[in-house]
């Protein structure tokens, strides 16, 4: 099976925020860009850099994971897979999910890991909540 990279983008410093994020919690992952937009690039450096880290690794999946739908880096990076079957791109993952993706890239397919990263931040999204039990029985006795 082919490898997989995952170019993690996104805008301000979304994607050094990410990088730093996996160091602390995985140590140094291969095989992972981190590219980062912000006011110092334009859209077409952006794209144009995008079309560069693709055809670096003509033989690997390229999975693109964007900050927002929509955003810039989310529409250069889908101009970029159009037409090409060794590109896929997603939005919105959360961290969790783009640490599993990270660490699971080289043992899945490039469709396989794309699903798995958006059902992971589905799945990882929880609103936690106290529920407090009464012991109905307790309260009675004066308990």
């Amino acid at each position: 099976m082919n490898k997989n990279i995952i170019i993690v983008t996104g805008h301000g410093h979304y994607a050094t925020g990410i990088k730093s994020f996996l160091k602390e919690v995985a140590g140094e992952i291969t095989n992972i860009e981190f590219l980062d937009f912000h006011s110092d690039i334009s859209v077409d450096e952006l794209k144009e850099t995008f079309r560069k880290k693709s055809e670096e690794r003509k033989g690997c999946g390229v999975l693109f994971i964007t900050d927002i739908i929509g955003g810039t880096p989310f529409n250069k990076a889908v101009e970029v897979s159009e037409g090409n079957p060794r590109i896929s791109v997603v939005a919105g993952c959360n961290p969790g999910s783009i640490l599993e993706a990270c660490l699971t890239k080289d043992e899945v397919s490039l469709e396989e890991l794309s699903l798995s990263a958006v059902e992971n931040t589905k799945n990882n999204v929880v609103k936690f909540e106290i529920e407090i039990l009464r012991n109905t029985e307790s309260c009675e006795d004066g308990i």
